[in-house]
């Protein structure tokens, strides 16, 4: 058996609510905005530091890379030098 509420429920409902919290409706639809503004906001930060935490870790590997390359080029200056390599 499903009731549908009318509007008298529903303003008695509303009126529950607002004695309960403090919080007219108007001011409880605010703190939802803000809120949401809030979790935005830091969403877009987290998002941020994740590029930002990627871009560095590509140039971490980029750069390891980079100094192997070197060092093997180096090593087989040094053993040309040597005589090891002919």
């Amino acid at each position: 058996m499903s009731r549908s509420l009318t509007d008298e429920d529903i303003k008695a409902i509303a009126n529950q609510l607002t004695s309960y919290s403090g919080l007219s409706a108007e001011e409880h639809r605010m703190h939802h905005e803000t809120f949401s503004v809030w979790i935005e906001r830091q969403n877009r930060r987290m998002e941020f530091w994740d590029k930002i935490q990627q871009s560095v870790g590509g140039y971490i590997i980029l750069t390891i890379l980079g100094g192997l390359g070197i060092a093997i080029y180096h090593g087989m200056l040094w053993a040309i030098e040597q005589g090891h390599i002919k």
